[in-house]
């Protein structure tokens, strides 16, 4: 599990990655999109799971193209965030998810049902404490997934570095509590 620490040194902002990852376990479609059959797949090795999961990672940062996957292949806080072996190639990520198309929606639309049944839009709070309307929600969650944290892998633990002086560090650390 990965532990927030308090920090006061330069942060990059991929740290909601964490809380994306922590999303999908919880509401744990890996099961269900695993047991869809997609075509011809020349890499049993790499699950549908584990492509969706970059994908939604890829998503989360605002990027859209499979080829974009390549940029984070090095990063070990996005592999380990969204609990991925290995970050997918680009060309398994395209030939899977366009494999899967139109399968993966009744996997997608039960987990996405769970996820905002669970949801509470009117108790979310700003770093500042003042309620989010629903027009501002979006770039609430921009702000969040966009999150500045510096990863830090030491012996046997990982540390999610953030700043103490960041206004989004307690909004950030209810979540990561509330959904690990």
């Amino acid at each position: 599990m990965i532990k927030l620490q308090l920090t006061r040194e330069r942060v990059n902002s991929n740290g909601g990655q964490v809380l994306v990852g922590a999303l999908l376990d919880r509401f744990g479609f890996d099961g269900a999109v695993d047991a869809i059959r997609v075509g011809d797949c020349a890499n049993r090795a790499v699950r549908t799971s584990s492509c969706l999961r970059a994908y939604v990672g890829l998503l989360a940062e605002g990027r859209t193209a499979f080829d974009e996957v390549e940029v984070y292949r090095g990063d070990e806080l996005f592999r380990q965030a969204l609990k991925l072996q290995w970050v997918p190639f680009s060309p398994t990520l395209r030939q899977r998810l366009t494999g899967a198309r139109g399968r993966l929606d009744p996997a997608l639309a039960a987990g996405n049902v769970k996820f905002l049944s669970s949801c509470s839009i009117g108790s979310v709070r700003t770093g500042s404490g003042d309620r989010v309307s629903r027009r501002r929600i979006r770039k609430v969650i921009q702000d969040i997934v966009r999150f500045a944290c510096k990863f830090v892998q030491t012996a046997r633990q990982v540390f999610l570095k953030i700043r103490y002086d960041n206004p989004w560090t307690p909004t950030f650390r209810r979540l990561y509590s509330a959904y690990t």
